[in-house]
């Protein structure tokens, strides 16, 4: 209770403090931003700044969010909404820290990266090399918001990089977010990664890594076949296994690609020359593994 009292007061005491020619132009912004006017949000909320420091924790965040949010939806300027932003996130995480308490990170730190990062994402397309910075700023929301939302953000600015030929960037942002032991991350972007790996590095070993991730987490026919593909000339064995994964996982279809991939590798490859009915026994009994392995 006597800390609640000592809250109060000093908040009292600080509000008194401010100039009349403050307490209107803070009032003016409370009001063009309830109103949607973000213009003069950025008009009252910067003539503000000079007083900022006497206001309350918890008025002093909220001015830099709203002035931070009123660029980014104006797109006016986008990178002082950056510079707003940063402020909030930095004036945010000092809280923090001297109160020791985690309820500014939902309220601020969160809100503040993720202005932060559109802001970024927006000026990238009048400079691209913008895309790294959201990026940075994307892993470091993630230390802070682990929900789906945050995760498919980041992934989404990793795919933007990838589409506008920055291929290595793209590739180390998807890798940081699908090592993240914390994160649930989707089979579909370590897929993506894989792919990304196989076809613009031309490095299979990362490629069959991580489609081998994927498969663990969710059997998959295309990533199956996919493995078989990538595998069958450096190892025959595992190349045939997972091309029967596949022909499994595809419903026992003879006419499907992973059916006859499967048939050549071990009537062609591994048991060429031999009898047919050996080769016969052979696929039967790989296929008879396949379906133990999928159940």
């Amino acid at each position: 209770m006597k800390k609640k009292i000592v809250i109060i007061l000093t908040m009292l005491i600080g509000l008194t403090m401010l100039s009349a020619d403050f307490k209107e132009d803070y009032n003016n912004m409370s009001k063009a931003y309830q109103g949607k006017d973000y213009l003069n949000t950025i008009k009252y909320g910067e003539q503000c700044l000079p007083e900022v420091d006497k206001l309350p924790k918890k008025n002093q965040l909220d001015l830099l969010f709203k002035l931070a949010n009123s660029f980014l939806i104006s797109k006016k300027e986008l990178l002082k909404g950056v510079d707003y932003a940063t402020q909030l996130v930095d004036k945010a995480k000092k809280f923090k820290e001297e109160e020791n308490t985690p309820k500014y990170d939902k309220n601020f730190i969160v809100p503040g990266l993720k202005i932060k990062l559109f802001c970024y994402k927006g000026a990238s397309k009048n400079d691209i090399s913008l895309l790294n910075k959201a990026a940075e700023t994307g892993i470091e929301l993630l230390n802070y918001d682990k929900k789906r939302n945050s995760v498919n953000l980041i992934v989404s600015i990793a795919y933007t990089m990838h589409k506008e030929k920055m291929i290595g960037e793209a590739i180390d942002i998807m890798e940081n977010i699908c090592n993240m032991e914390d994160l649930k991350i989707s089979p579909k972007y370590m897929n993506m990664l894989a792919g990304w790996y196989n076809n613009d590095k031309k490095n299979k070993e990362k490629a069959i890594e991580w489609f081998k991730k994927s498969y663990n987490i969710k059997k998959s026919p295309k990533i199956a076949l996919n493995l078989g593909q990538l595998l069958y000339k450096t190892n025959i064995d595992e190349g045939i296994k997972y091309c029967a994964e596949s022909y499994v996982l595809r419903g026992e279809n003879k006419l499907t690609k992973a059916y006859k991939t499967l048939e050549h590798l071990v009537c062609n490859v591994k048991l060429k020359g031999k009898n047919k009915e050996e080769q016969d026994n052979a696929l039967q009994n790989i296929i008879s593994k396949a379906k133990a392995n999928v159940q």
